[in-house]
């Protein structure tokens, strides 16, 4: 957007609340260049009461406030208190706290400020807020994203020249600078930890390390931006005082907007009753009648445009996995009745040409029978007998035919067991993992039960006990954003009455969900290895997952919920049998910096998901005063993506593809914490 084109585009009347938003700090940046003198008229305006000017464009007004000491001054003052990650969001309660850095490694593949340039937030008292926006406010200016701050540190002569042009002397232009630049270092971060400052605890090798995320306000305005241009789908945040979080909640409102994206479940689907009880019996149709299907054959059948060749390469290749999928779902019962003895009259031909391995004939026929069953459902009748899809879901046919009886061969590791815990259900899990993010838990919270459940195996078995990677299928999710009122925590004289009040922290969502997990433990000893039995890894398993109360499934539903086993084959044939309504959440290999290449990929990828990953450090750790262990660090937490895989994929893919790709571990390095796919592989 120029600015330029926006005094001419807009009409007179609407050209000042226009231009308020062209500034706001959750638009699109307002490129300036060739329109300086009146942008500094703007700015300067900006520092009033919308009650107290109509017009920001005025100069006469702008003139006035350069001329008026103590207004300059308090707008020179609040450039103290500008930041680059806001301690006080959500909790309004930290105070004399700033925050100016920048993350120290950036090579982590995820969003985070590293993908921005610098941009300056401000956070301190409320009633000064509109004095911030004179040096705070953002924009592009040849060619780059600044803010008069950063350019009259520099004493960049050009803007020197464009305050003189506004009456006001060379002498104080240059104190003006002189002052901004010695409130504006380049790196700033408390010496004390405020005791509303969260802290989590990361296990290294040298022992503990205690870290406090903190937002990026260049990630949160970015986040803004791309929400409200329709990128993501969304939930809102409120906040009941927005003007002491912060600048960026202030302009909103309190209404933030942050991305809101689930687990990939399903629940139980019927079909309308198109076919005869035998053709019930044998396809399953439900496997066919759903989103995900129609939108493959609509990129399949090439009526779906796209901009570029990678990003049709990239949807044709999502397009087959779920075709392949589906197909899987839809040829099921066929493939279990080949297995069977009982075999009706009206299916022995296919059964027999299935056990044969008569793939080519059984194309044609399965072909002919699914074009027929497609022109009968509602959505993909208009794909049946599609010249351009007809040979392509004869070959995909082909694949599932071929690769659904593949036997694989033993393979095992010394010294590592696996732990599978069926059907556990949290409850009140937070669901929003970090300020950017409502939906799936922290993917962290996996490393941490994974480490507590290490501890307390250690504690019982007396021995090194390790868990290298973490496995998570999602059976149900249900998300609770209703908000929860705090206790009250102090009064308030009102005449002759102490009314109590609530402190103003933000909602935070809350969820339920219900989950398998599969640790992978090392352990060194083979005796202890022996010794692992259910009843000792029961008494070991944590209570607590991300910030929720951890509970095994009730007694009469399963009781052998937690089983040891040796030999991975003896696992993936439980883990195979897994009902296909939930799905596995895998690392996904896909890297992303910014909001627009997380946007392609979510669209390119519909098995594709953002969350929380982990965190990047902004500094190097170092003793503190309030930390909870003997070194502290400040950091930045980051989104990436996961890969919701269903069962029938996972089954598809064979044993050793989920063993080798299906598993979490954090991989800490000197600047970053971030959960990846775990290192150990088989060969």
């Amino acid at each position: 957007m120029k600015l330029n084109e926006l005094f001419q585009n807009t009409q007179s009347k609407d050209l000042t609340q226009a231009l308020r938003v062209a500034f706001a700090p959750y638009t699109e940046h307002v490129d300036i260049t060739g329109n300086e003198p009146q942008a500094l008229v703007i700015l300067i305006n900006l520092t009033y009461k919308r009650k107290d000017l109509k017009d920001i464009t005025n100069v006469r007004a702008a003139k006035a406030a350069l001329k008026d000491e103590q207004h300059l001054k308090t707008c020179i003052a609040e450039v103290k208190w500008y930041h680059t990650h806001n301690l006080k969001y959500p909790d309004i309660r930290v105070s004399h706290q700033r925050l100016l850095a920048q993350v120290v490694d950036d090579g982590g593949g995820v969003v985070s400020s590293a993908g921005y340039p610098m941009q300056f937030g401000w956070s301190h008292d409320s009633a000064k807020i509109n004095h911030a926006k004179l040096f705070l406010t953002g924009f592009v200016w040849r060619g780059e994203y600044v803010c008069l701050a950063q350019l009259l540190a520099k004493q960049e002569d050009f803007w020197v020249a464009q305050f003189r042009a506004l009456d006001l002397l060379k002498r104080d232009v240059i104190k003006v600078c002189e002052q901004i630049a010695a409130q504006l270092p380049s790196e700033e971060l408390p010496e004390k930890v405020s005791n509303y400052t969260p802290q989590l605890l990361i296990p290294t090798s040298e022992g503990y390390l205690s870290i406090s995320p903190v937002v990026s306000h260049a990630v949160l305005a970015a986040l803004q931006t791309a929400t409200r241009n329709g990128l993501f789908k969304r939930s809102v945040i409120e906040h009941n005082r927005p003007a002491n979080v912060g600048e960026l909640p202030s302009a909103l409102g309190g209404r933030v907007n942050v991305l809101k994206y689930f687990a990939k479940t399903y629940s139980a689907t019927t079909v309308n009753d198109y076919y005869s009880q035998d053709e019930q019996r044998l396809f399953n149709v439900a496997a066919l009648n759903n989103k995900a299907v129609t939108e493959a054959l609509l990129v399949l059948s090439k009526s779906k445009p796209f901009n570029t060749l990678r990003q049709k390469r990239l949807a044709r290749i999502a397009a087959i996995k779920a075709l392949r999928t589906a197909f899987y779902g839809w040829l099921e019962k066929l493939m279990k009745l080949g297995q069977s003895e009982e075999i009706s009259d009206s299916d022995l031909e296919l059964v027999q040409l299935l056990a044969a391995d008569e793939y080519a004939q059984l194309e044609l026929v399965l072909s002919q029978e699914l074009n027929r069953q497609m022109s009968g459902l509602k959505y993909l009748k208009r794909y049946a007998y599609h010249p351009e899809l007809m040979p392509i879901l004869k070959v995909q046919l082909s694949y599932v035919l071929s690769h659904q009886s593949d036997q694989e061969d033993e393979f095992e590791a010394e010294h590592i067991r696996y732990v599978h815990c069926q059907s556990l259900r949290v409850y009140n899990a937070e669901a929003m993992p970090n300020p950017y993010l409502m939906g799936i838990p922290s993917v962290t919270a996996l490393e941490g039960l994974g480490h507590q459940f290490q501890r307390k195996l250690q504690k019982l078995l007396g021995s090194s006990v390790h868990v290298i990677g973490v496995a998570a299928y999602v059976r149900s999710y249900q998300l609770h954003d209703n908000k929860q009122l705090p206790e009250p925590n102090r009064l308030k004289k009102e005449g002759q009455k102490r009314v109590p009040l609530r402190s103003a922290i933000m909602q935070i969502p809350k969820c339920d969900i219900c989950f398998d997990l599969v640790f992978r433990v090392q352990i060194d000893n083979q005796s202890v290895a022996n010794d692992l039995s259910e009843n000792l890894l029961k008494a070991a398993f944590p209570s607590r997952y991300a910030g929720g109360t951890l509970h095994p499934p009730s007694l009469y539903e399963q009781i052998d919920w937690c089983q040891v086993y040796s030999k991975p084959l003896e696992l993936f044939e439980r883990i195979r049998a897994l009902p296909r309504g939930g799905s596995w959440l895998y690392p996904a290999s896909v890297e992303v910096r910014c909001f627009e290449e997380l946007a392609e990929q979510l669209t390119l990828r519909p098995t594709m998901r953002p969350a929380a990953l982990g965190y990047l450090a902004l500094e190097e750790p170092k003793p503190r005063q309030g930390a909870i262990t003997q070194l502290h660090c400040y950091v930045e937490p980051v989104i990436g993506l996961l890969e919701c895989v269903d069962a029938v994929t996972v089954r598809l893919s064979g044993a050793r593809h989920f063993f080798n790709h299906g598993f979490w571990a954090m991989h800490c390095k000197k600047a970053s914490m971030l959960m990846k796919k775990a290192k150990f592989e088989y060969d």
